[in-house]
């Protein structure tokens, strides 16, 4: 397992809808309902997964959660993500923390303050590379590349860290 810190700038976003103590989603329907929020336009479900399916940076869309006040208590994060070979920077898969929208300035990447994230590179876009994002500013490291890996975030309420951790395929 791989692990990588960042610290967050976050600033704290208001929200009317408070966060949940725990929720758990299998992605046995594409998610809807009090807990998420996504334009469904760009998402389908592919044999129990769900498939982003937007074209080029433009189509990128982004599943967030509809509560918004995750950053003021700690909490432990999970996704496994696979990363398709030969897609190249369409294949990113985006994890983290924050507002969730696409910048169009930026690639249509989720940057817009606040945000703290990590993308997982396919092999064919920079060589794999894991990459560290905090308000546009960026942390290149090594990673594993396409393959189905489990994603967790570490979120410490009171230090206003992140630790990110990778175990690969």
């Amino acid at each position: 397992m791989k692990n990588f810190f960042f610290t967050s700038l976050i600033s704290l976003l208001a929200s009317q809808a408070p966060a949940a103590d725990w929720f758990q989603e299998d992605f046995a329907k594409v998610p809807a309902g009090p807990t998420w929020e996504m334009p469904a336009q760009n998402a389908k479900l592919v044999d129990g997964a769900l498939q982003f399916t937007g074209q080029g940076d433009a189509g990128r869309v982004y599943l967030r959660t509809v509560a918004a006040d995750y950053a003021k208590q700690s909490f432990i994060a999970e996704a496994t993500v696979t990363i398709r070979k030969g897609v190249g920077p369409v294949g990113i898969a985006f994890f983290g923390l924050g507002c969730g929208q696409a910048n169009p300035g930026f690639y249509y990447s989720p940057n817009t303050p606040p945000a703290l994230y990590a993308m997982v590179c396919p092999s064919g876009f920079g060589g794999g590379i894991f990459i560290g994002v905090c308000n546009s500013q960026e942390s290149n490291l090594p990673g594993p590349g396409d393959g189905t890996h489990r994603l967790r975030m570490i979120w410490d309420a009171a230090t206003r860290r992140a630790k990110f951790e990778i175990s690969p395929n």
